[in-house]
């Protein structure tokens, strides 16, 4: 949690994905929003963007 209020919150989060011999493939962060309006929480936006990504395993564009 980056930030909060009474109505509002901001959440930073994200993810790393690995092969099963340990080699980093992605990474992907975050940004959420969430806010309390007519008596519930809900998403009022967000957005992401990936980092990483390895394109060794990619076939070549013939």
């Amino acid at each position: 949690m980056l930030h909060a209020t009474v109505d509002k919150v901001h959440v930073l989060s994200g993810y790393v994905r690995f092969t099963t011999d340990g080699q980093m493939t992605s990474e992907t962060h975050s940004l959420g929003i969430t806010a309390y309006r007519d008596q519930q929480w809900g998403s009022a936006g967000g957005f992401g963007v990936m980092m990483y990504h390895d394109f060794t395993n990619d076939l070549p564009v013939e």
